[in-house]
């Protein structure tokens, strides 16, 4: 469906082939790639964001485009889903918790593309 410059999947999303990061908790940058889900052409993705780690407060999560643009992420607890736009570099980002006890899910709910 498309929605302004958005392309937003009308699927379930927290499940495969949507779901491609599924309780991943490095505390080492960690490269996702997206080539399976988005097509070449996108520019940014839409991405769900979820602290799998039962409990409230979640650690700080870290999101990076390889350009060493940080997104810093806080506070997220296990029952709240956060909604990013993440600029893709080679349809891949890179992700780590500061410090370790966290778990994530990332799900992709759609994505952006030049016309």
């Amino acid at each position: 469906m498309q929605n302004g410059d958005l392309l937003e999947y009308r699927n379930t999303t927290n499940a495969s082939p949507y779901r491609i990061v599924a309780g991943n908790g490095s505390v080492t940058p960690y490269t996702v790639y997206l080539i399976s889900i988005v097509p070449p052409i996108a520019k940014s993705a839409l991405v769900s964001c979820h602290n799998a780690t039962a409990g409230t407060g979640g650690p700080t999560l870290w999101i990076t485009d390889y350009e060493f643009q940080y997104m810093l992420v806080r506070g997220i607890d296990s029952s709240m889903r956060q909604l990013l736009r993440l600029p893709l570099v080679n349809l891949s980002f890179v992700f780590f918790f500061a410090a370790a006890g966290g778990s994530a899910n990332f799900d992709i709910v759609g994505y952006s593309a030049e016309r």
